[in-house]
């Protein structure tokens, strides 16, 4: 089966995103850091001066911690969704609702 410019390149990017979570940098750098970013590291409370300090670093700490964490999960997930989409493309003809 010939494949189209867009599924070639949504192909690519997923086996690329999958590349990268096997490389060594990535498990032994990057990897730990996304998951330390998005795990308790939440503003002490006593710390703040008012309750709308404390409100603003809460939800500045935690934007980001959902930010470390949608790139972990989207790193992580690559190699699965990679091979899903190459399937689904590869077997258009069988309906499986890929577009």
């Amino acid at each position: 089966m010939i494949l189209n410019k867009e599924d070639k390149e949504k192909i690519a990017k997923w086996e690329a995103l999958y590349r990268i979570s096997q490389s060594t940098d990535y498990i032994e750098y990057l990897k730990p850091i996304l998951q330390e970013a998005f795990n308790n590291k939440w503003p002490d409370p006593t710390q703040a001066k008012t309750p709308e300090e404390f409100h603003k670093q809460y939800t500045e700490q935690y934007g980001k911690a959902m930010a470390y964490k949608e790139l972990y999960n989207l790193i992580e997930s690559s190699g699965s969704v990679s091979r899903t989409l190459t399937s689904q493309i590869k077997n258009k003809k069988k309906g499986y609702g890929l577009s």
